[in-house]
């Protein structure tokens, strides 16, 4: 089975794909989801909105009521997590 072509959506993942361009080593085409506008803008927000507490509790095995966050910064990262 050939590779046709794949899809990134990892800014990390992004990255290994352009090195892997610039030295010729890229064996088909690969689409840059991580940087689209829809991706960037769901994810981010709503994305950390759903995750951010669940890793808090998973990490510290804490319960959250009653506690005091402060969010550091208020784009669609810190907005998402300001609503959790």
């Amino acid at each position: 089975h050939m590779i046709k072509g794949v899809s990134e959506e990892t800014t990390t993942g992004v990255h290994r794909l352009y090195k892997m361009m610039e030295k010729g080593h890229l064996p088909f085409p690969a689409i840059n989801v991580n940087d689209s506008v829809t991706k960037s803008k769901f994810d981010n927000k709503y994305g950390c909105k759903e995750s951010l507490v669940d890793g808090i509790r998973r990490a510290t095995d804490t319960m959250m009521a009653g506690k005091v966050a402060v969010v550091c910064g208020y784009g669609d990262v810190g907005k998402g997590s300001a609503a959790s």
